[in-house]
């Protein structure tokens, strides 16, 4: 673990003195400089996942989403009547909805004509969907660390890559 947390603070360190020209090849200046600033985001939320020195014991987001998650539906749907095809369909419609967000986001950066948005909006509709995913998984008992881990780890050993998702 802290060999893996000492090359994402490598890549974080990297994606901090980045220089515009590093980016891939179709970018304009200001395309490079979101491009940097959305991988330095994305570099910067895997190290505060990662277990540290300073603190071992960090919880994963999984299991702190999760017990929020069953915390908040207590309160929201106390009789406990949403069933899994309706979270089914709430994941649809969120997922369409950051695809609509790329999508904006896309045609700004080719140029063509029609609304814009951002990659603010983007983070938004993101964690709703992984919110939907976590209480479908939570409503049919499924471990979503455990299972991402897997999942991960056996597309890395079927394709021959060596990175590995391990046990916190």
């Amino acid at each position: 673990m802290e060999r893996l947390r000492q090359l994402f603070e490598a890549k974080f360190a990297e994606a901090e003195r980045a220089d515009p020209l590093g980016a891939p090849m179709f970018m304009d200046t200001v395309q490079a400089a979101s491009y940097h600033r959305i991988r330095r985001d994305i570099l910067q939320w895997v190290l505060e996942m990662l277990p540290s020195n300073d603190n071992p014991t960090r919880a994963d987001a999984f299991t702190t989403l999760r017990a929020a998650n069953v915390a908040r539906q207590k309160e929201w749907d106390a009789s406990n009547q949403i069933s899994l095809s309706y979270r089914g369909n709430e994941l649809a419609g969120e997922v369409g909805e950051a695809c609509n967000v790329i999508k904006k986001i896309e045609r700004e950066r080719l140029g063509i004509a029609g609304s814009r948005d951002t990659v603010e909006h983007l983070a938004e509709e993101l964690a709703d969907a992984i919110i939907c995913i976590d209480l479908i998984a939570a409503a049919e008992g499924i471990d979503l660390d455990a299972a991402v881990r897997s999942k991960f780890n056996a597309t890395s050993e079927k394709v021959g890559l060596l990175t590995r998702l391990v046990a916190a």
